[in-house]
């Protein structure tokens, strides 16, 4: 269930990054201000990645115990 999330989670961050950049380059290239909310929101999603493989793992080690 975790791993579902964390792939819809990825997959709405790519296709919303693709759509700020979309809208980036096409009205004023020369300032890339997409790196913002690539860079803000990608840490979240390493978060969430993060998150999602640590709980994984001990989950599996209590398991385990």
């Amino acid at each position: 269930m975790a791993k579902r999330g964390l792939l819809m989670h990825t997959a709405i961050y790519v296709v919303v990054i693709l759509f700020l950049l979309a809208i980036n380059l096409s009205t004023y290239p020369k300032v890339l201000w997409i790196k913002w909310p690539l860079m803000g929101w990608g840490l979240g999603l390493l978060f969430h990645v993060l998150g999602v493989v640590l709980f994984t793992r001990s989950e599996r080690q209590s398991r385990v115990d």
